[in-house]
């Protein structure tokens, strides 16, 4: 049909492309320029490295927070720094943070990336297991947002959240419990910040499908066309490019992440049949 064939090419052209012409520029002036103080969570690897890839390209200095170093080249200009921390643990996040205080007077840009799962049904999940994931990819972030805001009155908060925090498949219950809590907490910091008559700051979430890293390496996407892996440097481009723009617009990728709140407002036989399509039940089984 027609229709079908229409439809599988916007899957295409959208896991292909990231359409920056659509962006419009929100700020008079961008916080993300020559010198901006950038802080990247999980900025180690995947997703988070091209972002800090990114942002020095745009000479940024970036400051990356990870329970391991950046394999990356670490200039004499010291634009890049790397503190050890995990942002599961609350107490070395402020110790941390208070760190870093120290060594930089301002951070424009806080980008909540780091995050982990655990693929397994829920009856086989350790207490252990499901706190350190909603540590690192909630907690984490949230605690975060707290010092940064108390510092800060204006920026830029990105927070890198999963179309799986609005339909979560099987085996990953706790992961989508998480993104969802980090959905719902944006959304509210969000229209708080808007309130404030003297705020500056910025907000974007980032609500994907999967992305072609480490983290879901294990699992094999049953859909290459209509669920698409997302390639970590296209999305880090289009993270940043929004950061530069000032754009808060949600970035959902692929294509389908926008169908997403369209079969949910429809209630559960039309989630039940998404899920049917997706195959994302059949994807995470072990």
């Amino acid at each position: 049909m027609l229709t079908d064939k229409i439809f599988s090419l916007l899957v295409y052209l959208e896991s292909k492309f990231s359409f920056p012409f659509l962006l419009k520029n929100d700020l008079e002036e961008s916080i993300l320029r020559p010198g901006s103080v950038a802080l990247v969570t999980g900025g180690s690897s995947g997703l988070g490295l091209e972002i800090v890839k990114q942002l020095l390209s745009k000479r940024c200095t970036v400051i990356i927070l990870d329970i391991y170093p950046p394999n990356i080249q670490f200039g004499a200009d010291k634009a890049l720094t790397y503190y050890k921390c995990d942002v599961g643990s609350q107490e070395e996040i402020e110790k941390t943070y208070k760190r870093i205080s120290k060594d930089h007077a301002s951070i424009h840009i806080l980008i909540n990336n780091a995050g982990i799962t655990c693929l397994k049904p829920i009856t086989e999940f350790s207490k252990e297991e499901v706190n350190k994931v909603i540590n690192v990819n909630y907690l984490g972030a949230c605690k975060l947002m707290h010092l940064w805001l108390s510092a800060n009155n204006e920026g830029f908060i990105v927070n890198i959240a999963s179309v799986l925090g609005l339909i979560t498949p099987a085996r990953l219950a706790a992961y989508g419990a998480s993104k969802g809590g980090l959905i719902s907490f944006h959304q509210s910091l969000n229209l708080l910040l808007k309130k404030r008559t003297t705020n500056k700051i910025k907000m974007l979430l980032v609500c994907t499908g999967k992305i072609r890293t480490k983290m879901f390496q294990s699992v094999d996407s049953p859909s290459t066309l209509f669920a698409p892996d997302i390639k970590p440097d296209i999305l880090a481009r289009r993270i940043v490019k929004s950061i530069e723009r000032g754009n808060c617009q949600t970035i959902r990728m692929p294509f389908y992440a926008n169908l997403v709140l369209v079969f949910l407002s429809l209630q559960r036989p039309y989630i039940s049949l998404l899920k049917k399509i997706s195959k994302m039940d059949e994807a995470t089984k072990i």
